[in-house]
């Protein structure tokens, strides 16, 4: 059954794990966000122990794994928001020669959305975080049921 969640709030579930500079880690939570207005709150807390990346690492990734909240332009089709639930790749490339590639599963449930978001490759090394401009994605059909994309963040 899928849920139904218009402009309202729309909890999520959420396990990001996986190895980062050779280290495994994994961190759990849930809270909730607005679908149609781009908001999204998350509560990560690691269930193995001290976290031994920078925590903006795991924050883009989970930023990447639910756009069933993102903002789309009043003339595109939302096609997330419509799902039962979808995967997905992404490579996530570093100008220092870095990069991360994650698999993203995310579940629609009657009340909520689970997301399971693995990241299966990082060897970065990076500086501290003092912000991050907008994330701009831009989608491109790819063929039945596929869809990539490229995403820019300053």
């Amino acid at each position: 059954m899928a849920c139904s969640f218009g402009k309202f709030q729309l909890r999520h579930r959420t396990v990001l794990s996986g190895t980062a500079n050779g280290k495994e880690f994994r961190l759990e939570g849930e809270r909730v966000g607005r679908p149609y207005d781009g908001e999204l709150s998350t509560v990560l807390k690691s269930s193995s122990g001290p976290l031994h990346i920078p925590m903006h690492l795991p924050d883009v990734v989970a930023i990447f794994g639910y756009p069933t909240y993102s903002n789309y332009h009043e003339d595109t089709k939302d096609l997330f928001k419509i799902s039962d639930g979808y995967e997905y790749e992404s490579d996530i490339k570093f100008e220092n020669g870095g990069h991360v590639k994650t698999l993203h599963k995310i579940t629609r449930h009657s009340d909520h959305l689970s997301g399971d978001f693995k990241i299966l490759e990082c060897n970065v090394q990076s500086p501290e975080l003092e912000s991050i401009e907008p994330i701009v994605e831009t989608f491109i059909p790819a063929g039945p049921g596929k869809i990539n994309s490229q995403a820019v963040l300053a």
